[in-house]
């Protein structure tokens, strides 16, 4: 792969009916700039991805941006980087934007356009190439346009007439005529009348003409004018042979047009197999790419493309080192491949590194690190989308762990899957690709995983669990691991559970909580740091109504909807407003947090799920993992950002998840092994969607 690509956003957009570019590349150059860039964005676009920022128009015209803002990209007069959307400063009455690689431009009232961001080659189009402009100006002496495309170092419109001005970078002639590398004010395309839709690529311009025809200018060395040459061109050429032609988009180095008869033509470089043709061939011509069916939409990525079929499923092709085609598999398609779905989730279970719903029909789907089977699905490979567990259905809940994943049947039984050693529960040590039965396990209610041992509560009250048992964590009284369940010592009348990395906790009926297990942080909540391998009851907290362990820390949501937290705390995730080097031998208060229904506990983060619906997290944020828009930690609740109508919660190690309404699927925070499921791989500090929930 030769460029990283910012990958979801394309599908997202498509599925919407919002035609961008995903792009990527290196920092600014000097005079011969390569980098990848967004490509065409028609006059209703409501989004466009840059290469590490966004940009979306909103309600009433304004537009909000987010992602890196070293250049001013970002227009909200500052040079702040925002993980969660910001507003562009006195912008109004927005139709569409574009973000190139540095900088963005918006169509507003009038037809006029404004631009901001990087301007070393005249980017913003008025007539200076001065610093950086961190705020919108307008573009001279444009009124009536009715389309944009941003590309890497400036910006072409259509206006009035169906003509072409473009401004900024111009070394292969993607502006216009050559005469200087840098044009500052918009200059006309000459030639170009009727133009109906426009597209900006690496460093390469095409625009749709009246009856379907297409025209290209700019670097031509990948073949993607479409001319039959490698030769650029710094005023437009036809592209041999199309007609029919309703959109085009623009990749780096490649080009694509959508037919009306729902067919994509492509062209250029195809080295990553972008051009959807069954082999990795360049083409200076237009191609027809193979299709699965009639395609709505077209959009180019820096090496792939996808494509929305009337029968609203996605398909894409090209590169996908990085899970970016969407098909729950990593190397390049060559030929259009579906984007895998996930819909109707009703309950989600996170693991360290992975992640599982259950979803319509009681069946479950699971994401993320695969390395020791716990997706379930036979194989020992991670997914950064969903894939199906086989033969599981009926299940009403999951529960993941460090490398093992369990699911509890309506009826009782439960099966798990993964890891190795003891946890599995099924009387032998090996582990497994798919789901296991638990050895005399019937009548279970709810599912605890810890991180490699297990519990379950019973319909009876009592509590059973297996697998390392070395820090006491299975409560029977002794230390030695256990293969198939034992009974928790004394627990008869438990309505919920919890297991952290080495202990284990239940709510006694009436709200009290027992613990037991390790205790060197003092996450047995007893006022010591003495291991117990049976449950010891926490001090104080006789109100509880649930129950979440971490790594070595517990957390209860009471009655009152407060949370109370004790053990460890380097990390602030006891939400107290401070730190402690030293165990937190007896519940704190977690400052802040008053309407709170659940609570669920990361490595060294905790987050509640509050009776408003939203989401509240503490702790550690290295990765995000506070869904906040920052990698700051906080000792403190903050709200997770954007995410409303949130219905259940889980936290994985590093990253967290909610349901919300609709049954769609939101995760933030880690994503190395895929967890987040949105076909990406790397981490986010705001809630990204799973692929394919439609809300």
């Amino acid at each position: 792969m030769r460029h990283l690509v910012t990958r979801a956003g394309a599908i997202l957009a498509m599925l919407a009916a919002i035609a961008f570019v995903p792009t990527t590349g290196a920092a600014a150059a000097a005079s011969q700039p390569r980098n990848p860039l967004p490509a065409a964005v028609a006059a209703r676009s409501a989004v466009s991805v840059g290469y590490e920022s966004a940009c979306a128009v909103v309600s009433g015209g304004k537009v909000k941006c987010w992602g890196n803002n070293s250049y001013g990209q970002l227009g909200d007069g500052s040079t702040v980087n925002h993980a969660t959307p910001v507003f562009v400063t006195s912008l109004t009455g927005a139709t569409a934007v574009s973000a190139g690689w540095y900088g963005a431009c918006a169509i507003v009232s009038g037809g006029k356009v404004k631009c901001w961001g990087y301007n070393y080659y005249g980017e913003v189009g008025n007539g200076t190439t001065s610093e950086d402009v961190p705020t919108p100006v307008s573009v001279s002496g444009i009124s009536g346009a009715t389309a944009l495309a941003s590309g890497g170092y400036g910006a072409c419109v259509i206006v009035s007439g169906g003509k072409v001005k473009c401004w900024g970078y111009n070394y292969y002639g993607e502006v216009g005529p050559l005469g200087s590398e840098t044009v500052a004010s918009p200059i006309s395309v000459p030639g170009i009348v009727g133009a109906t839709a426009i597209a900006a690529g690496g460093y390469h311009t095409c625009v749709v003409v009246s009856g379907g025809a297409v025209k290209c200018w700019g670097e031509g060395d990948y073949g993607q004018l479409g001319n039959g040459s490698f030769d650029s061109f710094s005023t437009p050429i036809t592209s041999t042979g199309v007609s029919g032609a309703v959109s085009v988009t623009a990749g780096y180095d490649h080009t694509c047009v959508l037919l009306h008869n729902g067919a994509a033509v492509c062209w250029g470089d195809n080295y990553d197999g972008e051009l959807g043709i069954g082999n990795l061939s360049s083409q200076p011509t237009p191609v027809t790419a193979a299709s699965l069916g009639k395609l709505v939409a077209i959009s180019a990525g820096t090496d792939e493309t996808c494509g929305f079929g009337s029968t609203n499923q996605v398909e894409c092709w090209g590169e996908n080192s990085y899970g970016e085609l969407g098909n729950g598999l990593q190397g390049q398609a060559t030929t259009p491949v579906p984007v895998k779905a996930l819909s109707g989730a009703s309950q989600i279970g996170a693991g360290t590194y992975s992640t599982c719903a259950v979803v319509s029909g009681g069946h479950v789907k699971c994401w993320g690190d695969g390395t020791n089977g716990q997706l379930g699905d036979g194989l020992v490979s991670s997914s950064a989308t969903p894939v199906s567990v086989p033969g599981l259905s009926g299940v009403s809940a999951v529960a993941g762990g460090y490398d093992d994943t369990c699911a509890l049947f309506g009826s009782g039984p439960i099966d798990c899957w993964g890891g190795y050693g003891a946890q599995l529960g099924i009387g032998t040590y090996a582990g497994s690709t798919v789901p296991v039965r638990v050895t005399g396990i019937s009548h279970a209610k709810k599912i605890a995983i810890g991180g490699d041992h297990a519990c379950a509560l019973l319909s009876t009250g009592a509590v059973a669990c297996w697998g390392d048992n070395y820090e006491g964590q299975l409560g029977n009284g002794s230390t030695n691991e256990a293969t198939t369940p034992v009974v928790v010592h004394g627990i008869s009348l438990a309505v919920a559970i919890a297991a952290g990395d080495y202990h284990s906790c239940a709510i006694i009926l009436g709200g009290h909580v027992e613990c037991w297990g390790d205790n060197s942080e003092g996450e047995l909540g007893n006022n010591s740091t003495t291991n117990s391998d049976i449950p010891v009851e926490v001090h104080g907290i006789t109100d509880a109504v649930a129950i979440a362990a971490g790594y070595d820390d517990t957390c209860a949501a009471l009655v009152t909807g407060r949370v109370e937290c004790w053990g460890y705390n380097d990390d602030g995730e006891l939400g107290n407003g401070t730190y402690s080097y030293n165990p937190v031998k007896t519940p704190v208060v977690v400052g802040g947090v008053h309407t709170a229904k659940t609570v669920s506990l990361g490595e060294y983060s905790s987050c509640a799920l509050l009776t408003t619906a939203r989401v509240v997290c503490w702790g550690d944020g290295y990765d995000g993992q506070l869904g906040n828009g920052s990698t700051y930690g906080s000792y403190g609740p903050v709200a997770v950002g954007g995410l409303t109508g949130a219905t259940s919660l889980a936290v994985g190690g590093y990253h967290a998840c909610a349901d919300v309404s609709g049954g769609s699927v939101r995760c933030w925070g880690y994503d190395f092994y895929g967890e987040l499921g949105n076909g990406a791989f790397g981490y986010s500090s705001a809630p990204v969607r799973v692929a394919g929930v439609v809300v």
